[in-house]
């Protein structure tokens, strides 16, 4: 009895890890948010709000869409800063999808907000249905690639009459979409190939976390960058002192600003 006990157990062990090797483990970061292993963004579910916070943890968000029914009361996304790779294509249904023409962004569409730790905008779809349903975008300076015609643009197929008003054939910007971006950037100089409308930010001293807001999340940031912890910062504003250079002088700095003291060189 007990080497036919020992046997079934042996055959238990060896079957149970091809079992658990076989299944596909998904990470939940909140109750709405599912991850895979990677951190890529698998599955969305429950409702939506008018602003949406994806949740630290998702480190690439590729053509995965999120949901069709409720998403429609969006009006603003904002990616976490551990998201390294966005896709456009992956909001297609978010916002309102009732738009007239392509080539005019929808009035009632979503802002779009990449938090500064992105590195690469890609979106494989380059024709026609690259979603028209975002009317902007923040680029932050971390970004160091966009695929072509990944944002702001439209292709129009359709060969316009002789001496009319009608856009040319081949790639056009959207008309009122517009990146908001920094002077130099990567963002910039895409918007400036495509014709794409800019807004050049002013960066704010001391922003940390390239929030356009100077608290005290700037301050948490650059102790967590300066103890060699795998966090972005944003180099343009974290130089509070402005010696080329982000070190213990810098955080020093920041604190005593929001401890009420103007920050000094």
């Amino acid at each position: 009895m007990k080497k036919i006990f020992a046997l079934f157990m042996v055959i238990i062990l060896l079957i149970a890890p091809f079992n658990v090797s076989c299944e596909t483990s998904l990470k939940a970061l909140d109750e709405h948010y599912f991850v895979d292993e990677n951190g890529v963004l698998v599955e969305r579910i429950g409702a939506y709000s008018e602003i949406e916070y994806i949740p630290v943890g998702v480190t690439k968000i590729n053509e995965f869409g999120f949901g069709t029914d409720t998403s429609e009361v969006v009006k603003k996304i904002i990616t976490p800063w551990t998201c390294k790779s966005f896709n456009p294509y992956s909001v297609k249904f978010m916002g309102s999808r009732d738009f007239t023409h392509v080539g005019i962004a929808n009035p009632k569409g979503i802002d779009l907000i990449i938090s500064d730790g992105c590195e690469k905008i890609i979106c494989q779809r380059q024709d026609v249905i690259i979603p028209y349903n975002i009317n902007s975008v923040k680029i932050p300076d971390s970004v160091e690639y966009i695929s072509e015609l990944a944002l702001g643009t439209w292709y129009n197929n359709t060969v316009p009459a002789p001496d009319s008003n009608g856009p040319p054939v081949g790639v056009n910007p959207i008309q009122d979409f517009i990146i908001y971006c920094y002077e130099g950037s990567y963002a910039q100089s895409y918007a400036e190939k495509y014709g794409i409308s800019y807004f050049l930010l002013e960066p704010i001293v001391g922003d940390c976390t390239g929030d356009d807001e100077f608290d005290v999340s700037d301050a948490i940031r650059i102790k967590r960058y300066l103890a060699k912890e795998d966090v972005p910062i944003f180099e343009r504003c974290a130089d509070v002192n402005f010696d080329n250079k982000i070190d213990v002088k810098d955080c020093l700095l920041i604190k005593k600003f929001l401890a009420g003291f103007p920050i000094e060189n």
